[in-house]
């Protein structure tokens, strides 16, 4: 998905057995990403909040201190969370 503003993950996560997000990303980026060509790795420019009640209850003029999502696995996706991953040579 094309990601250019915050979204309830909460909704789309569980029904998912895999999510990847571009932030306005070209597509043929995530395709080289996929065909694993390039190690995917980011941080995420805002916080995903942990529901739309979340979202409400937040104030506009403070840009962090809202109630963020946690993953099924347990990652809080909080402004700054990111992945990368790591190819190893299998000669370890």
């Amino acid at each position: 998905m094309n990601m250019l503003n915050p979204m309830v993950m909460g909704e789309i996560e569980p029904l998912a057995d895999a999510i990847l997000v571009g932030f306005d990303v070209q597509s043929q980026a995530i395709l080289d990403i996929i065909a694993g060509h390039h190690e995917p790795q980011g941080r995420l420019p805002f916080q995903l909040p942990a529901s739309m009640s979340a979202v409400e209850r937040h104030c506009e003029d403070r840009p962090l201190g809202m109630e963020c999502y946690r993953g099924g696995n347990g990652n809080l996706y909080d402004f700054a969370f990111g992945l990368s991953f790591k190819r190893t040579s299998g000669r370890d």
